[in-house]
């Protein structure tokens, strides 16, 4: 049996510190967005917005795909209305306004929760990264739902929202009712953050 090449013996420990170093950032990342999750610092869903005549929420979301959106100031609950020509959410338009929403909503306890929503054109609503709520088309006020979302564990987990308004009167509420919650409720500020 032959020595094992001086080489060999080299590129081993090597390639083991390479993976360790790759395995400790992949765990440091891990460890930060564990972090955010459990205490993000800011009240709120943070906004993007764009602007066009959108006739579909995939408009929106090829938007945000594109790197165009802008900040805008935070959205504070999931309970919005305003009339023709008021301005929409926190943007400073009325009409033609696209908003991607972004941040965590608070679970109180572990269990089942049941979601709904009034919108007025187009949304879509993403927990843990998967659609529970989709009302995609421009419409007048109209409710969809209602969506089972099960939570194993309580705390802060991702919400999105995707939303558009063409003209005329909008809404954008979001109801929910579950576990340590008191009935069927908008889902207010002390429950969103980002």
């Amino acid at each position: 049996m032959s020595a094992p090449s001086p080489n060999r013996t080299r590129r081993l420990p090597r390639c083991l510190a390479v993976g360790l170093q790759a395995l400790a950032s992949l765990c440091l990342m891990a460890l930060a967005s564990a972090a955010i999750a459990a205490d993000p610092s800011e009240r709120g869903l943070a906004v993007l917005y764009t602007y066009g005549e959108f006739d579909h929420v995939d408009r929106v979301v090829e938007r945000e795909a594109s790197g165009k959106p802008s900040p805008g100031k935070p959205v504070l609950s999931l309970d919005n209305r305003g009339g023709e020509g008021k301005k929409v959410l926190t943007a400073n338009h009325a009409k033609f306004v696209g908003a991607i929403l972004s941040g965590f909503i608070k679970f109180p306890q572990a269990g089942t929760y049941q979601f709904s929503m009034r919108s007025n054109d187009g949304t879509r609503v993403l927990i843990d990264g998967k659609t529970i709520l989709d009302d995609p088309a421009p419409h007048p006020d109209q409710d969809a739902g209602p969506a089972s979302v099960t939570v194993t564990t309580p705390g802060w987990h991702p919400i999105k929202v995707y939303y558009f308004q063409k003209k005329g009167s909008w809404i954008l509420r979001v109801k929910w009712s579950g576990p340590g919650l008191t009935g069927e409720a908008p889902i207010g500020a002390d429950f969103l953050a980002h």
